[in-house]
């Protein structure tokens, strides 16, 4: 039930987003602008719905860590305990040194 309710609010969120584009479209440019929208609006979504995890990532500055890391340790053992498959685990760049792994 959960899969079924994100996809819905992704949805949701991508349909209102549309709406929007494509509202402005027709008011900057009528009919023309509408057209133009649309091809915006649907470009817009395809990028959003399946890039928006690369992007987020790649904004951050994120690497992917290895089995030999802290925290793909961790989260191996959480999985593990869960029954779950095994995500791509990320850490971006400190912006301080006071976060450490703990001991």
């Amino acid at each position: 039930m959960s899969k079924l309710y994100n996809n819905i609010k992704t949805a949701v969120l991508l349909g209102t987003l549309s709406g929007l584009i494509l509202l402005a479209g027709q008011l900057i440019g009528g009919r023309t602008g509408l057209i133009l929208a649309i091809g915006f609006a649907a470009v817009t979504n395809f990028v959003g719905y399946f890039f928006s995890d690369k992007l987020a990532l790649m904004s951050m500055g994120a690497q992917q860590v290895g089995s030999d890391h802290w925290l793909f340790q961790t989260v191996q053992r959480q999985v593990a305990a869960a029954g779950l498959p095994m995500p791509r685990v990320y850490v971006s760049p400190p912006s301080n040194q006071k976060h450490q792994p703990p001991d």
